[in-house]
């Protein structure tokens, strides 16, 4: 919300005068905004010698007069602050000899300003100042002083001083006219300056000027180097003529003859650059092109080469002037003559096409003069200026439309104003009147705005009360720390500080000691700079102690969060949260809405079971394993005769280890209880949904849980029918695929076998008779009104090598020739899934745009575990939402909202995002946020502490989602067993009517119009446990992520959206490894995750037979005793040998055959050699003998597996 404050400016202690304090102007210090200067034409006092300036510490709530300005009563004058060191600078016209002065003070509040410049007389001196932020000029102050130099022709002049801050600063003089005006140039010389050394000049090129009429250019000239440099000020040449400096406007009218209601025309001109965007200039003139002196605003968004036509116009119109804040947002103000009154408006925009208008006075008009130009500025987000205008204290006077605050210091007796004594009538006169439009917003974001009255139950049935934690958050911004009372404590545990929470209607109390909702935590933007105004955000948890809140089926209530300034100045915030009673089958999430209760996911190996339901074994086949995992009898998990919630094998099993419960990427795991020689073991993925009914008589029929998988972790769940698309035939509904703009992005997933995607109906003739009711049957009813459950569940095949998928672009149904499997469509180690409850009309359909966290009908898992040891580095994928590329005006973009939980506080994070630019996102952050913690470190990535809670801006887009790739990196101080979580949430707008209930008192809505609340909202969430674990136990692990991801990764297509993600997160993944004690380089693309170089030559395969017929020879010539030690020590040696070669090179069984073959043949021909020489103990004889029957017995086997085609097969 925007706040509106006027104060007039004169203090309580010169209530008596009644001078013509005209042409005022205004400047605010950006490192301390509650600092500023007023200038006026306001005569110095008796036994000062300086002229005056007004001074406040205070914000502008309060004015006192400093004598701070040499040369006795000033004419012209222009002060600024430079925009980051906090130093004052002032162009004047002295009053004692006209000359101009260039004058600096460090303090204004304490030190007199001294010259720096000084010029014989000119006209309208304008001060722009700046200070240089990095590189080898860091901290100097750039000082532009735009002045018109009498006598001349070319007389629009700017002195440039690259170092204002010097022991003897140095200005340059410049001639900005490289064109032949006709007297010579206008007035007004306005130079504006960026950040980035992008400097403009706006000025008036006359080729006429007779009488009281002039024929004038309107021009800007512009430099991209500070004003620096041989030829400075040249760098836009106007194709018209071949000269430095771009008409905006050629051959226009301006007649000065008569005032507008005591202002004196000719002198309306003015430019601004964007602070957040250097290519975006504005500029206003006023005019008699028409009928009437006319305001015109145009804009160009390519620096200043070419310009729009007329954006704003305004006939009878001056003073006018203007500005653009940190956020992109045009300020704009003038003053003009209504009905024999003058208003003074305060106009704003965004995108230069819709501007607002507040009509901030309206006064009598001055008999006298009051100025030629006038000057508006900003901080942040905020705007100030200063206006003329009689001072009658008449409150109609001062927001007459309304929707603001006014405040007079000097003595004022109803619309009168009096003198010091409080009683004598002064006359009116003309005085400076200071406001300021400050931008202050209090916005309420919902993650759970939908609660369930079964929901509820159910989770007062495990506790009580039923929590759901961080279920929506208050975000305040534009304060600094001390405006709301927030010191460190407040940030640290529970809040000593929060805004409050009001519902309407209201709902039932709770008990003694307790609370509805409780802030648990608050952070800060940069905790590092509370002085800074910035975005505090607050996380609330809602308690439920009974059901008593559910008296209809829908029932909207009204969220109102607000909180007052130190000042007094309260922001609210609202948003719309509904209780529903649910009679038809439902999912609940639980206390958080990205990882359900109701939706669990687990991993098998071949022949496994769950420790509950050790009878159902994964040996037939996985499809067979899910279906009768959700069977009714046999305990599957729909056996009635077994227990419900909470000791249900679901429960027991799953929803116990949910925290930890993951799926394995890799197709295989090694199986090293099988010792000497471990083998791959296939393992399996697979999800189970819980749904749950409550009806007395009535059953659900035809009820069908859908299974989605995601990509990769995404905040973009929200139904919509792209990736919730549904199809099937003859009365059989089924998910399809889930495509975006040609891209397959979800899978669906059944209990039965995939059909084959080429036949004529494609996928629409799969079939899921598991997940239909679930097995056919509907759910039952209880007639004790208890809750029913019933479980459905799936195959998760996204570790198979089979090809199921089509190519891009692609299909929802097809038919299609499948050419990638589901292992290589998927982009990270842990995936989001989606359980849908699908319901027959005329049950209820789930509405486009809703949430796993706003509908009973969605849940969702998105969990993903990256374990660390050192050094820490966490790579994560993950998809977002681009915000609606067509934003209205004036709305938010959608944000990333990182929550770093309790992540140690000098661990960093790097945000990837090749489909958009880094600086688009950091341009939008400085638009959006008072102040923010986002770097730059390439085109594509940005860097961050983990403190807190992170916002990032999600810039607009049409068609896919951004991938990208989150990187966090922890220091080395962390021990085993500790453990971190991450939680990413993009949150959008939201609207809705507002409910026909009773409003509350004295609470107006935050934002709109009165029909509508206008808040934010969660649109999704994933989540990252970061487990601190050991090097040994990681790298196994991590070797097998990194064989996945180089096979998935081959199937990629270069011009693909996760192409660059992939490769820098294979990359991240290497350094994991490397960190770990593995050689990345070792590893290659497997789809069991085993892959691996082979290194093995052709020594380590002849060392095991040649030490194994040693170790027999040995045996048999050696004397009995020491028969079992060397028998023992060899088979020691050679089974340590033989194990290597099998970790390195993975032989098959036939190797392994052979190698035995040739070791005994060895044995066999030495012993035989020996046995003929006349050697024959009966330890030979019998060696040969056993030797002979094991290599019969090999040759056999070998035989039989066929080994001697394999040879001859690899050996033509």
């Amino acid at each position: 919300m925007r706040i509106f404050r006027i104060v007039n400016v004169i203090p309580q202690d010169h209530s008596n005068e009644t001078n013509a304090d005209a042409e005022p102007s205004v400047t605010v210090n950006p490192s301390n905004p509650d600092e500023m200067i007023v200038t006026a034409f306001t005569p110095e006092e008796a036994g000062s010698p300086n002229g005056p300036l007004f001074f406040s510490s205070d914000g502008g709530e309060n004015w006192s007069v400093k004598f701070d300005i040499p040369g006795g009563e000033t004419h012209d004058q222009s002060p600024l602050f430079a925009k980051t060191s906090g130093e004052l600078y002032l162009g004047t016209l002295r009053g004692d000899t006209g000359d101009l002065d260039v004058l600096h003070t460090a303090n204004p509040s304490t030190t007199a300003a001294v010259p720096l410049e000084t010029r014989p007389p000119v006209d309208q001196p304008w001060v722009e100042a700046t200070t240089v932020i990095g590189g080898p000029d860091d901290g100097k102050d750039r000082v532009y002083v735009g002045y018109n130099r009498n006598g001349i022709a070319k007389s629009a002049t700017v002195d440039v001083c690259l170092d204002a801050r010097a022991g003897t600063p140095t200005f340059t003089q410049i001639q900005i006219d490289k064109r032949s005006p006709s007297p010579s140039d206008g007035y007004e010389i306005r130079p504006t300056a960026h950040a980035d050394g992008t400097v403009y000049v706006a000025f008036k090129s006359r080729s006429s000027f007779v009488g009281s009429n002039s024929i004038t250019d309107i021009v800007v000239a512009r430099d991209d180097n500070w004003g620096a440099g041989g030829s400075p000020f040249t760098a836009l040449i106007d194709p018209g003529d071949g000269k430095a400096g771009m008409r905006v406007a050629r051959d226009v009218h301006i007649n000065e003859d008569a005032p507008l209601g005591g202002i004196r025309l000719n002198n309306d001109l003015n430019v601004a650059v964007d602070p957040t965007n250097s290519d975006v200039v504005y500029i206003v003139w006023c005019d008699n092109e028409g009928p009437n002196y006319t305001l015109r605003v145009r804009s160009s968004l390519n620096r200043g080469v070419d310009w729009s036509g007329d954006l704003l116009v305004a006939d009878n119109a001056a003073l006018a002037t203007m500005t653009i804040n940190s956020r992109g947002r045009v300020g704009l103000f003038y003053q003009q003559l209504v009905g024999g009154l003058m208003e003074t408006h305060f106009r704003s925009t965004v995108d230069g096409t819709n501007w607002d208008d507040m009509l901030l006075a309206r006064t009598a008009t001055s008999p006298d003069f009051t100025g030629d130009y006038g000057r508006l500025v900003s901080v942040g987000s905020d705007f100030y200026g200063v206006f003329p205008a009689m001072n009658s204290p008449n409150p109609a006077n001062f927001f007459p439309n309304g929707g603001g605050t006014f405040r007079y210091q000097r003595n004022t007796m109803g619309n009168s104003l009096v003198g010091l004594d409080g009683v004598a009538v002064i006359d009116p006169s003309v005085d400076p009147f200071f406001f300021k439009v400050q931008q202050r917003d209090c916005v309420v974001i919902t993650d759970r705005s939908t609660f369930g009255k079964d929901e509820i139950n159910a989770m007062l049935h495990q506790a009580s009360p039923a929590v759901i934690s961080a279920a929506f958050y208050v975000a305040v911004d534009g304060f600094r720390a001390s405006d709301l009372g927030i010191t460190n404590a407040t940030l640290s545990g529970t809040p000593n500080v929060a805004p409050s929470i009001s519902f309407n209607p209201g709902l039932s109390p709770a008990p003694a000691g307790d609370f509805r909702v409780v802030a648990t935590a608050c952070t800060a933007e940069d905790a590092d700079h509370l002085e800074f105004p910035q975005r505090f955000t607050w996380v609330y948890s809602f308690k439920f102690f009974n059901d008593s809140d559910f008296t209809q089926e829908n029932l909207p209530v009204t969220l109102t969060a607000s909180i007052t300034s130190t000042a007094g100045l309260m922001v609210t915030g609202q948003a719309l949260i509904t209780l529903t009673t649910q009679p038809n089958p439902y999912e609940i999430d639980g206390p958080t809405s990205w990882l359900s209760v109701d939706v669990q996911v687990f991993q098998i190996r071949q022949g496994g079971s769950l420790s509950h339901t050790p009878g159902i074994k994964l040996t037939s086949g996985p499809n067979n394993f899910i279906t009768q995992m959700i069977g009714n009898s046999g305990g599957g998990y729909n056996d009635p005769a077994l227990a419900r919630a909470p000791s249900h094998p679901f429960d027991l099993d799953l929803v116990a280890n949910q925290d930890s419960s993951s799926v394995e990427w890799a197709g295989a795991l090694l199986d090293i209880s099988q010792f000497p020689f471990p083998q791959l073991v296939p393992v399996y993925n697979f999800a189970i949904a819980r749904v749950r009914y409550r009806a007395l008589s009535n059953p659900a029929p035809n009820v069908r849980v859908f299974f989605r998988l995601f990509q990769a972790s995404t905040t973009s769940t929200a139904f919509q029918g792209t990736t919730y698309a549904t199809g099937g035939q003859g009365g059989t509904k089924i998910p399809l695929l889930g495509v975006v703009n040609g891209e397959v992005v979800t899978i669906p997933c059944f209990a039965a076998p995939r059909v084959d995607p080429t036949n004529a109906q494609g996928l629409n003739a799969q079939t899921d008779p598991a997940n239909l009711g679930p097995l056919g049957q509907p759910i039952p009813p209880d007639g004790s009104g208890a809750e029913v459950q019933a479980y459905f569940g799936c195959w998760l095949d996204i570790n198979q090598t089979t090809q199921v998928l089509p190519a891009s672009p692609a299909s929802a149904a097809g038919p299609f020739t499948p050419v990638q499997s589901i292992q290589q469509a998927i982009r990270t180690q842990h995936q989001c899934l989606v359980a849908e409850i699908n319901l027959d009309l005329p049950l209820p359909q789930i509405p486009v745009g809703q949430s796993p966290a706003t509908s009973d009908k969605l849940a969702q898992r998105n969990l993903t575990i990256v374990g660390i040891a050192s050094p820490h580095l966490v790579p994560h994928t993950f998809d977002i939402k681009p915000t609606a590329a067509f934003l209205p005006p004036g709305e938010t973009p959608d944000e990333l909202m990182i929550d770093w939980g309790n992540l140690p506080e000098d661990s960093e994070a790097d945000i990837y995002l090749p489909g958009t630019s880094a600086d688009t996102i950091l341009s939008m952050a400085s638009r959006e946020y008072s102040i923010h913690g986002l770097s730059r470190v390439d085109e594509h990535t940005l860097r961050c502490k983990t403190r807190g809670i992170t916002y990032v801006p999600i810039p607009p887009g049409v068609g896919s989602n951004f991938a990208g790739l989150l990187s966090i990196n922890l220091p080395e101080s962390l021990t085993r067993k500790e453990s971190f979580k991450v939680i990413t949430r993009q949150i959008t707008n939201a609207v809705a009517q507002v409910p026909s209930v009773p409003p509350v008192i004295g609470i107006a809505p935050a934002v709109g119009g009165p029909d509508v609340i206008k808040w934010r909202r969660v649109l999704g969430s994933f989540q990252i446990s970061i487990p601190i674990g050991s090097k040994p136990a990681l790298l196994v692990s991590e070797e097998r992520l990194l064989s996945v991801l180089k096979w998935v990764a081959q199937a990629i297509p270069l011009d693909n959206r996760w192409y660059p993600v992939f490769q820098r997160y294979l990359e991240q993944i290497g350094i994991r490894v490397t960190s770990l004690g593995g050689d990345p380089t070792q590893i290659v693309g497997s789809p069991d995750g085993n892959g691996r170089r082979s290194i093995c030559g052709h020594k380590i395969r002849w060392l095991i037979p040649l030490l194994l017929a040693f170790l027999l020879v040995l045996l048999a010539v050696a004397p009995l005793i020491w028969a079992a030690p060397v028998a023992t020590v060899g088979l020691i040696v050679v089974l340590g040998i033989a194990c290597y070669w099998y970790w390195r090179c993975k032989p098959s069984i036939c190797d392994l055959i052979g190698v035995l073959i040739v070791g005994l043949s060895l044995a066999s021909l030495v012993l035989g050699i020996l046995a003929l020489l006349g050697y024959r103990p009966l330890g030979i004889l019998l060696m040969l003998a056993i030797l002979g029957v094991l290599g019969g017995i090999l040759v056999i086997v070998a035989a039989l597996r066929g080994c001697c085609s394999k040879c001859a097969d690899s050996h033509p």
